[in-house]
């Protein structure tokens, strides 16, 4: 358990749209169509998440599979993220400074943090 946040959190923009939850997972390809690759979701087969478009038609079903995959995994992936961060704060903290391991662990621990905070919009 985090007991502590190392994340700042962002200002408050005046007049900023209020952004609504996206659409549940999970995400799948459902067709080709003339010049685009249709990305729907379970919940509702008839509802088009989007259109993926450009270059020809395999690049546009490449890029559908590759949107829904990330998609699909980024809650999981933030969790084992999180998870992550929490054992090398906890493992830097429990070390002396000059171990051989305490600035890698750290650095790790910034990354980590970093791509949590990216994924998050903070």
């Amino acid at each position: 358990m985090k007991t502590w946040n190392r994340y700042k959190e962002p200002e408050k923009v005046l007049n900023e749209p209020e952004i609504s939850q996206h659409t549940p997972t999970p995400w799948k390809v459902n067709r080709d169509e003339i010049d685009y690759v249709e990305i729907i979701t379970n919940e509702n087969p008839f509802f088009t998440v989007a259109k993926v478009t450009g270059g020809d038609m395999r690049e546009a079903r490449a890029n559908a599979a590759f949107i829904v995959k990330a998609v699909n995994c980024h809650e999981e992936l933030i969790k084992a993220l999180n998870e992550v961060d929490d054992l090398l704060v906890d493992l830097v903290r429990t070390m002396d400074k000059d171990h051989i391991y305490h600035d890698r662990i750290l650095e790790a621990s910034t990354i980590t943090c970093r791509t949590i905070a990216k994924a998050a919009d903070k």
